[in-house]
């Protein structure tokens, strides 16, 4: 029998873009009952865990893209795909949300200062809370034998809830991020997997509201999808310069990162005519993610890159956001019913999510936090800038 009075149930929809809400009949239903920010934008890149984990933006956490090169101490990406990586850098890549589970004592460093960015987890830790977690990585599991991996994982949780008493239960329903990548980011596209995440979280909150005196829910999207219009062949060839000794690169499906040896091919990387037309230079958080970022304009994907070989095209991508951080196909939603708080916001940032998670469970937040929690919004007892 649970013994405690309160459960914090925290529930990721990947990639669960801001009209998706509509197509989760259970929340929906709540949605007098409790907050609903309409539109979540991801300032994070490609780091969404980082991001609403810690509460830090990228300036704090160095993290925009899932691999750097590698900084002395981390694991090498040995179980990343492989597809197209040039021989001259696969080996120097590591994870930048590093192999270490989420929840582990200083899982989020900054890759260029070696600085440990507090995470919820670690915080929880501090404050003796309690947790159990159950996700799984978003890449290389869309399914097995044509049979996804959702039901289980959602009665995996409630069997550690109920064996393990805690204060906090997580789970991430992936296959919402990996379907739409396939089929489309219409709901309509992947009807079947919103159902079965409408099912997993109405299941669990249930479930949970018998254990428990007071369970807070909350359930978001960490960002949308954008549908693929144009497929982009990238030679990256400058006559005069030699890959590997000058420059290197990779390709991550609507972004490149590059680092630059010779000074002297930056001139030519910067005026190339296909990328000035295509997309735009952005600023580097770290120089372990890249010299020089470029990001591809709204539904370019670049194709074959290190993430997709060429007729394994998603037909749906993220990650344009770091071109345009106004496009509202690249934001999510967010939920939360926690028994005080009504109402309905507008849009908020991912990173508001790290002290909306800390102020339910009544713990301080992170140490590098800038989000603005989701109560404190609805309450409007802030001072920001947007």
């Amino acid at each position: 029998m649970i013994n405690k009075k309160e459960l914090t149930l925290i529930i990721l929809v990947d990639a669960g873009k801001s009209e998706y809400f509509e197509h989760l009949p259970f929340i929906k239903e709540m949605k007098k009952r409790g907050v609903l920010a309409e539109k979540l934008y991801n300032p994070g890149g490609y780091c969404e865990r980082s991001c609403f984990m810690t509460g830090a933006l990228p300036e704090v956490t160095g993290n925009l893209f899932a691999m750097s090169l590698m900084p002395i101490g981390y694991k090498r990406a040995d179980y990343e795909p492989r597809f197209n990586i040039p021989l001259i850098i696969r080996n120097r890549l590591c994870m930048t949300e590093d192999v270490t589970p989420d929840t582990d004592e200083g899982a989020f460093v900054n890759p260029d200062t070696g600085e440990v960015i507090e995470s919820i987890w670690d915080v929880m830790r501090k404050h003796n809370k309690t947790w159990v977690f159950e996700a799984c990585l978003s890449l290389g599991i869309r399914q097995h034998n044509g049979r996804t991996t959702h039901g289980s994982r959602a009665i995996q949780l409630l069997e550690k809830i109920k064996n393990e008493n805690p204060d906090v239960a997580y789970m991430q329903i992936s296959e919402t991020d990996q379907y739409a990548h396939i089929k489309g980011n219409k709901p309509e596209n992947i009807k079947n997997i919103l159902n079965l995440a409408n099912g997993d979280i109405e299941y669990l909150y249930t479930e949970t509201s018998k254990l428990y005196n007071k369970v807070n829910l909350l359930v978001f999207g960490d960002h949308g999808q954008t549908t693929v219009t144009e497929h982009l062949d990238l030679a990256f060839e400058y006559p005069g310069f030699v890959e590997g000794w000058d420059y290197m690169y990779l390709k991550s499906s609507a972004a490149v990162q590059i680092w630059i040896f010779n000074e002297r091919v930056r001139k030519y990387i910067l005026n190339d005519p296909k990328l000035n037309s295509k997309g735009k230079f952005i600023k580097s958080p770290s120089k372990r993610q890249g010299d020089i970022i470029w990001a591809c304009n709204e539904g370019i994907l670049i194709t074959p890159c290190h993430f997709h070989p060429r007729g394994d095209e998603p037909v749906s991508m993220h990650g344009y956001q770091l071109n345009n951080p106004a496009l509202d196909s690249e934001k999510g939603f967010a939920f939360l019913l926690d028994g005080k708080n009504k109402g309905t916001i507008k849009q908020i940032w991912l990173n508001d999510l790290a002290s909306t998670i800390t102020e339910l469970i009544g713990i301080p937040a992170p140490k590098f936090d800038t989000g603005i929690s989701i109560q404190r919004r609805i309450k409007n007892v802030y001072t920001t800038k947007w």
